[in-house]
């Protein structure tokens, strides 16, 4: 726990987040730009400041950031401490993965928390879990874990999307300070509203009787979709009756090649499933997200085992609050919704035996899927930005 003196503030006003952030195209950029958007809608006496992520000198935050760093620049981190003790800034918050930050596992971010003067927060996107059955790289694996307990040295509070990782951030990670679980947050819609976008299913060229299972979010070989074309050819032979259709909504992930995207087109086309398969790879504009999620029957996240540690999905949270049924490899977040919630089903990673089964399953029971969407709903008020926005900033008061 950070030992360093804090002026104590009984009002926020300065919140700094150390992050990636839109433009890039980013989970964690999404998240903190909405959490943010939230946050100071709560009160106009919050204002918050961005300390930017770049990966590349080609990257361009213009003016919608108050301080970048070069993930790779090591005097960056130390400019950026700087930056931070000598303004008005009230506590600080890391939007943590290992892959954002420069260095082996991105030990770079330490150069900032050695440094930093005032309260810190991280929140951990992923965490280190050994899982049964997952073959691990143990070095990789124990120097995270090393790395994080140096950087939770310096830290006052960790926020985390699951419950079940609490035990791990005390006992591995050996953190003392405050622990909060947090709901990943997601824009809700009233029944009118949802009703509304769902009437565009057929501006979406989709028929009405169609039955869509959908997947969206940046694509990378880690999502694992080639899984669910695999599986198709034997869903639709077994309900020859219903007409499937399987939209991957999404562009490539910045850092990934395409290769994996084309490679998914000739999957399709080779198990002659082209006309079932639906990509749009253009940038989607959040509205269109939306459409088409209240379009979907079946969300399905096939992530590949490599996610395993995921501890939060913005993509899934999503899927939920606009009332999917949702269907997904056991990575640790949708492990704890699904297994608490009554909203899906999970399936195995790398089996598309698993995926046919379980899609085949709920479309010969489709009342299971209504009861799952119906689910999803009705907790779409828990996970909304408001409330979410609301725990967050009483965390923070505890903080500061």
């Amino acid at each position: 726990m950070n030992q360093k003196n804090h002026k104590l503030n009984s009002k926020i006003t300065n919140i700094c987040f150390v992050t990636t952030y839109p433009p890039r195209e980013c989970g964690i950029a999404t998240y903190t730009l909405e959490l943010k958007e939230a946050m100071e809608t709560q009160s106009k006496n919050i204002k918050s400041k961005i300390v930017a992520i770049k990966f590349n000198e080609t990257e361009n935050y213009a003016t919608n950031v108050d301080f970048v760093i070069n993930k790779d620049k090591k005097d960056d981190y130390i400019k950026a401490a700087k930056y931070v003790n000598d303004s008005n800034i009230d506590v600080v918050n890391i939007q943590h993965e290992f892959g954002i930050f420069g260095g082996f596992n991105g030990k770079n971010i330490l150069y900032f928390v050695e440094r930093v003067k005032k309260p810190l927060i991280v929140t951990m996107h992923s965490v280190p879990v050994a899982h049964k059955n997952i073959k691990y790289s143990s070095s990789r694996y124990k120097s995270k874990i090393l790395l994080m307990r140096k950087i939770l040295k310096y830290v006052d509070g960790v926020i985390i999307m699951s419950e079940s990782v609490k035990h791990v951030i005390r006992n591995d990670l050996q953190f003392i300070g405050r622990i909060m679980v947090l709901n990943h947050g997601a824009k809700t819609f009233n029944k009118a509203e949802l009703n509304e976008l769902k009437s565009h299913k057929k501006d979406l060229n989709f028929n009405k009787d169609d039955l869509i299972i959908s997947t969206f979010g940046l694509i990378s070989p880690r999502k694992g979709l080639q899984y669910v074309i695999s599986a198709l050819p034997a869903i639709i032979k077994k309900n020859p009756n219903v007409k499937i259709k399987y939209l991957i909504a999404g562009r490539m992930h910045p850092t990934e090649s395409k290769e994996y995207l084309n490679n998914l087109k000739k999957l399709a086309k080779h198990l002659h499933m082209d006309n079932n398969v639906i990509f749009d790879s253009n940038y989607l504009p959040y509205e269109k997200i939306y459409q088409y999620l209240a379009s979907t029957d079946i969300f399905i996240a096939p992530y590949y085992k490599g996610l395993a540690n995921l501890t939060s999905s913005g993509t899934l949270t999503y899927a939920l609050a606009l009332g999917c049924c949702i269907v997904s490899t056991p990575f640790i977040y949708a492990k704890e919704i699904l297994s608490k919630y009554a909203i899906g089903e999970l399936i195995n990673f790398a089996d598309h035996k698993s995926i046919t089964k379980t899609i085949d399953h709920l479309i010969k029971n489709p009342e299971l899927i209504e009861k799952y969407k119906k689910n999803s709903y009705k907790l779409s008020s828990e996970f909304s930005w408001k409330n979410v926005s609301k725990e967050y900033l009483n965390f923070v008061k505890k903080i500061i």
